[in-house]
């Protein structure tokens, strides 16, 4: 079975970590290193000794495959001079959209302190708002609004930001920000974008991984 094969058992370790799997794609990977690095696991798994080199070259040939997952150049343009940031401290507020509702949300707004490089954030439906705000935001929010209004709220997360003009404009790269999330476990509650910016929110721990995943590809594709 494929699972149990040398080629499977090395693409399992490969998938596992997203940061290896991206720079294997994108040819900047040091096999010869990694196959060192996951030999001893894969033989212990594989039921018997296997040399360096047949593990390079399972991983030259998964490279294969991988390359065709194309990335553009201008993608890999925009990753190299984007500008992270990320903010702890946040939290979500799911209410049900009314002008009672509208109008509590517009008096925090007004209190929100912009210079000071204060969060604040609206996802607008037809039938929901949902704001992610500071948690210092979030009793005073809270206490404007109709118990029967509120839908549900989301504590302890963390605002993950990419700054960078061509953002938007640039086809894929919000795919490939939302892969690298998703191959790697990490849940998106919710994902804003403007102008030049994408900001996702997620958990405290999921943003902490995610920010150094992307600080270390950036770090490989400069």
């Amino acid at each position: 079975m494929e699972k149990s094969s040398l080629a499977g058992l090395v693409r399992q370790r490969v998938d596992r970590l997203v940061f290896v799997r991206d720079s294997l794609r994108l040819g900047v990977l040091n096999c010869s290193a990694f196959a060192n690095s996951i030999k001893t696991e894969v033989e212990a798994e594989f039921g018997r000794k296997v040399t360096r080199e047949a593990i390079v070259l399972a991983l030259k040939r998964y490279e294969d495959k991988l390359a065709k997952e194309v990335v553009s150049e201008e993608v890999l343009d925009v990753l190299k001079g984007c500008r992270f940031s990320l903010k702890s401290g946040m939290c979500d507020v799911a209410l049900e959209r009314d002008e009672e509702v509208e109008k509590a949300i517009f008096r925090v707004m007004k209190e929100v302190e912009w210079g000071k490089g204060e969060n604040f954030y609206l996802i607008l439906s037809t039938s929901e708002i949902e704001v992610v705000l500071e948690e210092k935001r979030f009793d005073r929010l809270v206490s404007l609004v109709p118990k029967k209004k509120l839908l549900g709220t989301m504590r302890g997360l963390s605002a993950l930001e990419f700054s960078e003009a061509r953002s938007i404009s640039t086809p894929g790269f919000l795919y490939f920000l939302s892969g690298v999330l998703a191959r790697n476990s990490i849940n998106v509650l919710q994902m804003v974008s403007s102008y030049t910016e994408i900001t996702f929110t997620l958990t405290d721990d999921d943003a902490i991984t995610a920010f150094r995943l992307f600080k270390e590809l950036q770090g490989q594709v400069s």
